[in-house]
């Protein structure tokens, strides 16, 4: 095959001849690959019981549009846009339609993402380098044996979709600045689409790719001809982009009534830099697993290779020829490319509640552009300096230590299978239960839980903290008290809360359960996050009114056991209301799952459980 050397090329200091003269690289790469893919296997095997509570909810809309019944969450009940990802939930409908298991179809749907983002990153490095260099396949290796990579295939989420389609993204941009023709722009365009249906920041991304593009096309407005032909592609992607968006606006609409997206982004709609320290920690991350190589890269951009006139002079003049590389419209264009949409998507996750967000899965989907970086930056001071055949080879065995030692950090050599969590099992417990009565969508719980219970069960379900409910979303402002009042007036069937029946006594002061250890320093005295807001009451009096309808309305069956318990001192209550067509089948079930019966339960014990 050919290769033809460009102007860009020639700038970079590629050696396409040299590149190839050393028989280690080729094998080195293979086995640095075969390595990294074996290990991410590994890993999705070991952790493939590892599913969050969240993904139930978008197999449960996803199983409700496959059934012909729309994106409601109760059968019977409102429509409602409580998932992330739309594009997600299409998928798993053709899934349920195939007869397919969702868990199942959820890992291929992850594992194929990943293997096609690690593709796209060989591709592109590849393309501008002429080949992968072993340093570079190191970093690429790193971002595939990250325990975050495993993770995000096995929770059944749309994380590694969106990656993907973001690696997508900007490949297609990538192609545009090096040749600007209408199917890399219209591919773009499709792609920046499909990846707003995916998850609702990606017009984020993809505001900052046609602005990194629109600087390019600036770039060449002197070469009349050359930006007319680039700003009329551009246009035309960024038309198809601004309709297909409109169309989508005008539909979500139409059918749910409103445009903003799911209420997770909604509970976080007074600003405020909420997401600031998990993205401190995603970027120190980063900075231990991808910091070393980089170091490595400056410092033979700075003194390795040939140094003729000094180290001190040598690397005063590199450094200038990078900067001056990097002012060059189509090296800048790829620079802002690559940095640009991590960094504003970062701002972005500063400011978003990320309790829900094990593994860093909101900043996580950056971990594509910055691994890039690294290889590529690598890949280039290789080049440049004319580094020799012995000090590539040192610096690919550096890369490989750093390569070792996070395997030893995260014990990637163990194959025992990670047990389902404690707390999922809790789940399970409730809705193996429920689900036992035969009742299915007949009867309705509440809960916080919005993903496994009411998804195995089959059961209604009213979720207080909003995510599947358009009048608790967040949407638009209501009261404690008038949250209160919607919640109770639902009469569902069961209900699981963290919260005593009231004593018999009239008044508050005189009530021994207000009074007791649990009331008295847990629940009205912990200091809540952002989300448990949505779910505790620490008035006194709306608490007591809580309690208070417990008390007179419903069944008080007992405590469960729950890891709750061990972690924040909380207990977990289960209830089935009094005139609950279904109490006595409820009730002789559910018993089953109860440690404590009400006589049993201590609310002054608040020390060892």
């Amino acid at each position: 095959m050919v290769i033809e050397k460009t102007t860009n090329d020639i700038l970079a200091g590629v050696d396409y001849d040299g590149l190839s003269s050393s028989l280690w690289k080729a094998p080195a790469m293979v086995a640095v690959f075969a390595v990294s893919l074996l290990v991410y296997f590994l890993n999705v095997y070991r952790n493939h019981l590892d599913r969050w509570d969240d993904a139930f909810i978008t197999f449960r809309f996803a199983q409700h549009l496959a059934d012909g019944v729309g994106l409601v969450w109760n059968l019977g009940g409102e429509r409602v846009e409580g998932f992330t990802s739309f594009l997600h939930v299409l998928l798993l409908a053709v899934g349920f339609d195939a007869g397919i298991d969702p868990w199942t179809w959820s890992l291929i749907i992850s594992g194929s993402s990943v293997v096609i983002t690690a593709v796209l990153l060989i591709f592109l490095l590849r393309h501008q380098f002429g080949s992968v260099h072993p340093a570079a396949a190191v970093v690429i290796g790193i971002y595939l044996i990250d325990r975050c990579t495993a993770l995000h295939t096995d929770t059944g989420l749309e994380t590694q979709l969106f990656v993907a389609v973001l690696a997508c993204t900007y490949t297609a941009a990538f192609l545009f600045v090096d040749s600007p023709r209408w199917a890399s722009a219209i591919g773009l365009a499709v792609f920046i689409f499909i990846s707003c249906l995916c998850r609702p920041e990606a017009v984020l991304y993809g505001a900052a790719v046609y602005f990194a593009l629109a600087v390019f096309a600036a770039s060449h407005i002197s070469d009349r001809t050359f930006f007319k032909n680039i700003s009329s592609k551009l246009a035309v992607s960024m038309a198809i982009v601004t309709v297909g968006g409109l169309a989508y606006v005008a539909w979500k609409y139409a059918y749910f009534g409103y445009v903003l997206p799911n209420p997770y982004y909604v509970k976080s709609n007074k600003f405020a830099f909420a997401g600031i320290h998990e993205v401190t920690d995603y970027l120190s991350h980063l900075l231990k697993w991808l910091g070393p190589i980089a170091a490595a890269g400056v410092l033979i951009l700075l003194f390795g290779g040939k140094n003729e006139n000094g180290a001190i002079a040598n690397a005063k003049t590199r450094f200038v020829e990078i900067v001056s590389l990097a002012k060059m419209p189509r090296p800048r264009a790829k620079l802002m490319l690559t940095l640009m949409p991590p960094i504003i998507a970062l701002a972005f996750y500063s400011t978003i509640i990320h309790e829900v967000g094990g593994a860093y899965r909101f900043s996580y989907p950056t971990y594509f552009y910055f691994a890039l970086a690294v290889a590529a930056f690598v890949s280039l001071v290789i080049r440049r300096t004319n580094l020799s055949n012995a000090g590539q080879l040192g610096v690919f065995g550096m890369a490989v230590v750093c390569f070792c030692i996070i395997l030893f950090v995260q014990k990637n050599w163990r194959i025992d299978v990670v047990p389902v969590s404690s707390f999922n099992q809790y789940h399970y417990k409730i809705a193996n239960a429920l689900a036992a009565t035969g009742l299915g969508s007949k009867a309705t719980i509440l809960c916080d839980a919005a993903g496994i219970i009411p998804y195995v069960s089959g059961f209604n379900q009213v979720d207080r903290v909003g995510l599947v409910d358009n009048y608790l979303s967040g949407r638009k402002p209501i009261t404690a008290a008038e949250k209160e009042n919607y919640l109770w007036s639902r009469r569902t069937d069961v209900y699981v809360g963290y919260e005593p029946p009231a004593g018999i006594e009239p008044d508050a002061s005189d009530d021994r359960v207000m009074q007791s250890q649990y009331v008295s320093k847990i629940l009205l005295q912990r200091q809540l996050t952002l989300v448990e807001s949505r779910i505790f009451v620490q008035d006194p009096d709306l608490l007591r009114y809580r309690m208070m309808e417990l008390r007179d309305d419903w069944y008080f069956l007992g405590e469960m056991d729950w890891p709750g318990w061990h972690a924040w001192k909380l207990k977990s209550f289960i209830y089935v209301r009094k005139d609950s067509p279904y109490a006595q089948q409820l009730i002789t079930s559910l018993q089953n799952i109860v440690i404590h019966t009400p006589a049993e339960v201590d609310l002054n014990d608040i020390i060892e459980p």
